[in-house]
């Protein structure tokens, strides 16, 4: 039986403006929780305050995702102007992919 191709996507958050102690991502995929934010990825938090984690895909896999300060869409992220905004995308189309997401408020 052949070996599925992976990727390895890292994924990080940069908060500018909002402070939290805690930042998750949620998304399409089942270890992004399945867009049940209570399956939500608690992200690492780097020595430069910025949050992190890497997560293995399927090779080309099509990602989306959002950031959350809580396990809740209460608590998404939003925009500058506090408007709501798109959903993040990656792929995974190769061995290493980086993404990175700068916050600068979350939902109320």
């Amino acid at each position: 039986m052949a070996k599925t191709k992976t990727s390895i996507v890292s994924f990080k958050v940069v908060l500018d403006g909002p402070t939290v102690d805690k930042v998750y991502i949620v998304g399409n995929t089942l270890n992004l929780g399945g867009w049940d934010p209570k399956g939500a990825v608690l992200l690492k938090k780097d020595s430069d305050g910025t949050f992190f984690i890497n997560k293995r895909f399927p090779l080309n896999e099509e990602i989306q995702y959002k950031v959350l300060a809580d396990k809740n869409f209460l608590s998404v992220e939003r925009g500058l102007w506090k408007e709501e905004i798109e959903n993040h995308k990656v792929n995974a189309a190769k061995s290493k992919v980086v993404t990175e997401v700068v916050v600068h408020n979350f939902n109320d």
